[in-house]
């Protein structure tokens, strides 16, 4: 959608958004709300002023940023196509309020009529959870299957295949409806089968015939990607399934199931859409993501698709849509070996508590103890979780959908869930704690009876292999009471001792000497990593890229890349814990004494290409051109400066780009070809006008001696040589009268695409051609861009003009360098330090228990004050339990920011020692042995979860990576990438 000519003033736009968010902002089933990307929505709070009391923003009811350019949500859209805002799909592993955001229908609609741009991405809100504890969610990721029909022959249909986007919450008969729609079925009756992996309880193609419609698709165990049948009742009342079991043919169905793709998408108008995580044709063994892989992936226990490895306990667990994260946890909890073994032997049975008000009547136990079975019959090569998942989700709507999550969040859950279903305890007794008051016991009389208290409800396997006990101190500072607590825990959540700053890598793009509009050699960019406080600004990294680089601090603007192209400018104070891990931050060097009139230029890389991608993958559908290379800014004077001028300082910027040996004076086809897609409208609208204002010649009629692009000033021409050698030109930034530059220059909307120029009626235009001729740029078709001339002094800040470099095809093929940043010492120095294993466990476990001071927002309620006060608190181990579970805090978040924290962590495998730290002198444990790790890999966004276990029965390592399995050995152990350690108590 294209933006609004006008639109009204920041604080006006915050005004109206404010309203709307108040009025819309409860979320009702059945409403519409939009995901929208937060890297653009953030930029646009800030711009306005809505809602950034925060570090470093501008203060609520100022405005604190720059003006953003049109929506864009392709960094957060998956490469796969969709046909409707419904139909969009997300990429894997999104997080909201980091990757995305969700904002009401009407928000989006005045958001894109003052901004335009897209895609829309829109998604219905859904009821999850049970009865007295539902809540309303947006479904953001509801599920895609694939359906299939059958032939008046009995036969399955391949060209008949689909894929359906449906709500977890919708009917299986809806979905039938849905389905027969799609195939445009009419008046014949039908039958749904579950075709999961191809056989669900079936080893003939078929699996399990769908038979209870008003079951809804989440209860009836459907799984992201997974296909199901739409079985067409024949002419003479027959049905295919009856044909196909006697004949056998539906055999071979799995076969093509596994390497089929649907030609087409439908989905549901009433019960959410797809934005599914899966990833469709690559293997679910790939440690790229969470998605599902391909449906001839599946598995469940009757799958002998994927062979075992005939060792117990190593198998695999489906990805069903960024399930990643459980099945980390559920690996490292199955190589838990005293409690599988309590899990196989079936004791768990006995020990049900279907009673418990804090539990899942026993259902979580029970569908864990299946899964336990399915991972260690030694047969299969993997397994789905779908059941246990469902089950799961029942209880705990926030695992219900197929969004990224927490495997330590999850852990706790579970943990939590089998503790409440199998607890011993049926009826809990009520306990009073009592205040010690003034009353001063010994600690050993105190830990055990508040271990016998929490005994008298709490007694299961969990509580017996995974509880130990922590001493908590609080110390008032008014008056110096002393509050002392022994409390269960069932894991160790250890700070990582680090300091409070953290490193950024800057790319620094130098303006090269000369000033305004600058002909002069310009160096390639360099990348340097510096070291800021966490809670610092982005004049900070000014400040120490004037240190490192010594680059003038008045004469740099920070900047935003993305997609190969400036988004935003980051003003200095602006706080850089908005500057996430997979941000491009380039610092431009700027001229000095910039005059009033002057006009600042975005020049952007463009080559043609049908099969063009975003960033993240996502196809740019109908475009002839996609960005590439570094973006560059150009700061010059519309009034003074000739279009030929132009070219020669983009030329300065782009020249060492080209190996030697290309032929400026030849005039190729691949030349006339990358212009091509404009020339139409380039010879009736974008002809230069002479100092006269007469219309100079078109570029497809000029003669070599009046090309448009060639060059006025002579110098050495580069040589003509038909090789391509590896090393750059070192040619003059300056031409030959005869020679033609290896580009075109053309005016394009902010986004490199579109004309910045052209408005009613050409909106195909690719950009007007700035011609290489003595015309003023004031004169020419530049000057016809709104706002470049009548500026003032500040707004050559605020507004720029896009300018694309169009390579020839033939010099991008053959000549053209690729335009990578230099890396300097100071990130060489900070890769080599980040590998050094300068942290150990032993060095979190000390932070742990370190005494520190609560903040504000957290103050403890002094009884003897009777006032909340900042007092001092500590931790102490007290006693430790037989499984002990270490959660490395790698995430870190607090009200201004969200950051990952991938340091290595040096940790003991055989021997974890902790009796120094242990006080229950009657308590002496013995040394811990590693036997499991949960991993993540990546930073907060698009990270993936493995997971290490060491086979009780064989003694050797094991790789799980979803459904993929390999041996491993010590060695492998990522001290970076460990995020959860299991250990257990030697005998």
């Amino acid at each position: 959608m294209a933006p609004s000519a006008t639109r009204p003033p920041a604080q006006e736009q915050r005004t109206i958004i404010s309203d709307l968010l108040q009025r819309h902002g409860t979320m009702a089933v059945g409403d519409t709300w939009y995901v929208i990307s937060y890297k653009w929505y953030r930029l646009w709070k800030e711009y306005v002023g809505l809602d950034t009391v925060k570090e470093g923003s501008a203060p609520n009811g100022t405005t604190g940023g720059t003006e953003p350019d049109s929506i864009e949500n392709n960094d957060i859209v998956s490469p796969l196509p969709g046909t409707s805002p419904a139909d969009v799909r997300l990429r894997n592993n999104l997080q909201e309020d980091y990757d995305y955001a969700i904002v009401p229908d009407a928000v989006w609609m005045q958001l894109v009529l003052w901004y335009g741009g897209g895609p829309a991405i829109s998604r219905k809100v859904i009821q999850e959870g049970r009865k007295g504890r539902a809540t309303n969610r947006l479904e953001v990721y509801p599920l895609r299957l694939k359906a299939i029909n059958t032939k008046k022959d009995g036969s399955f249909n391949p060209g008949s295949e689909i894929e359906i986007c449906v709500s977890r919450k919708a009917t299986l008969g809806g979905l039938k409806s849905m389905c027969l729609a799609a195939m445009e079925v009419e008046n014949q009756a039908a039958r749904l089968w579950n075709s999961y992996g191809g056989i669900a309880g079936g080893k003939n193609g078929w699996g399990k015939e769908i038979k209870d419609m008003d079951k809804t698709v989440e209860e009836s165990a459907l799984v992201d990607g997974q296909r199901v049948i739409v079985e067409i009742q024949l002419d003479d009342g027959t049905w295919p399934h009856q044909i196909q079991t006697k004949t056998g043919w539906g055999k071979k169905l799995f076969g093509w199931m596994s390497s089929s793709t649907p030609k087409e998408t439908y989905h549901s108008s009433s019960g959410g859409a797809p934005g599914s995580p899966s990833q469709h044709g690559s293997s679910s063994s790939s440690a790229s993501g969470g998605g599902a892989g391909p449906s001839g992936y599946y598995a469940n226990e009757d799958f002998a698709g994927e062979p075992g490895t005939g060792i117990r306990g190593v198998c695999g667990l489906y990805n069903l849509g960024n399930t990643c994260f459980m099945n980390s946890a559920l690996q490292c909890l199955s190589n838990t070996h005293p409690l599988t073994e309590y899990f196989l032997a079936g004791r768990f049975k006995g020990e049900l508590n279907r009673t418990n008000p804090l539990g899942m009547k026993g259902q979580i136990a029970e569908q864990y103890g299946k899964l336990v079975r399915e991972l260690w019959n030694g047969h299969a090569g993997a397994v789905a979780p779908k059941n246990f998942k469902w089950t799961l989700g029942k209880y705990a709507p926030q695992f219900s959908g197929y969004q990224q999550h927490d495997s330590q969040e999850l852990l706790s859950f579970l943990l939590d869930g089998l503790h409440e279903d199998l607890n011993r305890v049926q009826k809990k007794p009520y306990v009073e704690d009592k205040d010690a008051g003034e009353e001063v016991r010994p600690d050993q009389d105190v830990a055990r009876d508040m271990w016998e208290k929490h005994l008298l409800r709490n007694k299961s396997v969990i509580v017996d292999l995974f509880q130990g006990q922590l001493k908590s101190t609080l110390v008032c500072p008014t008056c110096n009471k002393v509050s002392v607590t022994f409390d269960p825990f069932m894991y160790l959540s250890l700070p990582l001792p680090i300091p409070n700053h953290r490193f950024i890598d800057v790319v620094l793009v130098r303006y090269g000497g000369g000033g305004i509009g600058a002909t002069e050699p310009v160096p390639p960019p360099m990348r340097y990593n510096l070291q800021v406080p966490k809670k610092g600004y982005i004049e900070d990294i000014k400040t120490g890229l004037t240190k490192i680089a010594g680059v003038d601090h008045g004469r740099t603007v920070l900047a935003d890349v993305h997609a190969n192209r400036i988004y935003s400018f980051l003003t200095d104070a602006r706080a850089v814990s908005g500057i996430r891990e997979k941000d491009l931050t380039v610092a431009y060097e700027l001229p000095a004494n910039i005059p009033d009139d002057a006009t600042r230029l975005h020049l952007v890389f463009r080559r043609e290409g049908e099969d063009s991608t975003y960033p993240s993958g996502a196809p740019r559908y109908g475009e002839p051109y996609t960005l590439f290379g570094m973006p560059y800014i150009l700061i010059v004077q519309v009034k003074t400066m000739t279009q030929r001028q132009l070219y020669e300082a983009v030329w300065a910027r782009v020249a060492r780009l080209l190996k030697s040996g290309w032929d400026a004076k030849r005039k190729t086809k691949g030349h006339k070809k990358s212009s091509s897609r404009s020339r139409d409208k380039d010879k009736d609208k974008d002809k230069g006008k002479s100092a006269e204002g007469a219309e100079e010649p078109d570029i497809q009629t000029q003669s070599p001696e009046t090309d448009p692009s060639t060059p006025s000033q002579p110098s050495p021409s580069p040589s003509s040589s038909s090789s391509a050698p590896s090393t750059p030109s070192t040619q003059s930034p300056k031409l030959s009268a005869e020679s033609s530059y290896p580009f075109t220059l053309r005016i394009t909307g902010p986004h490199g695409r579109g004309c910045g120029r052209c408005t009613q009626g050409l909106s195909n235009c690719q950009g007007c051609l700035i011609e290489a001729n003595e015309v003023l740029l004031g004169n020419s078709v530049l000057g016809e861009v709104r706002g470049v001339q009548g500026r003032d002094s500040k707004d050559w800040r605020e507004l720029s003009v896009t300018i694309a470099l169009d390579w020839e095809p033939h010099i991008i093929e053959n000549y053209l360098l690729e335009d990578t940043a230099t890396n300097h010492e100071s990130v060489v120095e900070h890769q080599a330090e980040t590998r050094k294993d300068s942290l150990t466990l032993y060095d979190c476990v000390q932070t742990f228990l370190t005494n520190e001071r609560l903040g504000p927002d957290d103050p403890w309620y002094c009884p003897r004050c009777k006032e909340h006060r900042q007092a001092w608190k500590k931790f102490d181990l007290w006693s430790l339990p037989r499984i002990l579970v270490v959660h490395l805090k790698r995430f870190q978040y607090d009200r201004y920011s969200r950051d990952k924290i991938n340091i290595p962590i040096a940790f003991p495998v055989a021997d974890l020692d902790l009796s120094k730290y242990v006080l229950d002198p009657t308590h002496v444990p013995g040394n811990y042995e590693l036997f499991a790790i949960s991993n993540h890999h990546g930073g907060l966004g698009g990270g993936h979860y493995t997971a290490f276990g060491k086979n009780p029965e064989t003694g050797r390592w094991y790789l799980f990576n979803d459904s993929s399995t390999k041996e491993a050995t010590e060695k492998d152990l990522n001290q970076s990438a460990a995020y959860m350690l299991f250990y257990q108590l030697k005998r």
